[in-house]
């Protein structure tokens, strides 16, 4: 389930007003995207890699994800004034998506959320104990994390267009990031008024999580057992 955390009052702009910018905000690289597809994207994929033996993980069984994102300190809340929120995501023994709060995008083996929740946001994703990780060997997944800061320029009052640019950036750890604001524009090489409108900065993360399964347990042939008696005359 998705939980909101905190909430503000925006002190100059209400809601309504920075909606109705958003709308009026022009279209970028010819139309081919508008200012609410360049809103932050967190994207947590699941990959399930078989043990020696292949078997399935029994239907009832679901691997849990812990979503947690909070405001950066010293930037401004997302819109709405929340300063961060969880959610839970769950996926299938064979790393399906089973489950996810409202907004998230089912992917077929990741869940996307994108939009101003993420604006100026560090994210935490943790898998959670139970369930289907039972059957993990090792133990505990392993975590993989990538982010990427994209300037898409918006045309301009003559209708040029210039080129996007990718920015391969740092995650925080394998399982943490930050995600932006697609209105700073320190995306741009050389941001100045001359380039306005300039570039919006689309920022990007994905967090994969990758568990190994090992042997059905149920297959598995119990240790040897050695009684030693206690007689001996």
């Amino acid at each position: 389930m998705l939980k909101k955390r905190g909430f503000r009052l925006l002190a100059v702009l209400g809601t309504a007003g920075l909606l109705a910018g958003i709308a009026a905000a022009p279209a970028i690289a010819g139309g081919s995207k508008t200012p609410s597809e360049v809103l932050p994207s967190l994207t947590v994929t699941k990959v399930v890699v078989a043990g020696a033996t292949s078997w399935t993980i029994p239907s009832s069984e679901l691997f849990t994800i812990q979503v947690s994102c909070h405001e950066v300190e010293g930037e401004a809340a997302p819109l709405g004034g929340d300063d961060g929120f969880d959610a839970t995501l769950t996926f299938n023994g064979d790393g399906t998506t089973h489950s996810a709060p409202g907004g998230w995008v089912d992917g077929g083996n990741s869940w996307t959320l994108q939009g101003w929740d993420l604006k100026n946001t560090q994210c935490t994703v943790t898998e959670a104990a139970g369930g289907a990780t039972k059957y993990n060997n090792p133990a505990t997944p392993t975590y993989a994390c990538s982010t990427s800061t994209e300037a898409i320029e918006v045309a301009d009052e003559a209708g040029a267009e210039g080129d996007d640019k990718v920015v391969e950036t740092t995650c925080l750890s394998d399982n943490s990031l930050t995600l932006g604001n697609p209105y700073d524009r320190t995306c741009w090489e050389k941001p100045s008024a001359a380039d306005y409108p300039g570039p919006y900065c689309y920022h990007s993360g994905v967090v994969t999580v990758t568990n190994t399964i090992g042997e059905d347990p149920a297959k598995v042939a119990p240790a040897a057992v050695t009684v030693t008696p206690k007689f001996t005359g």
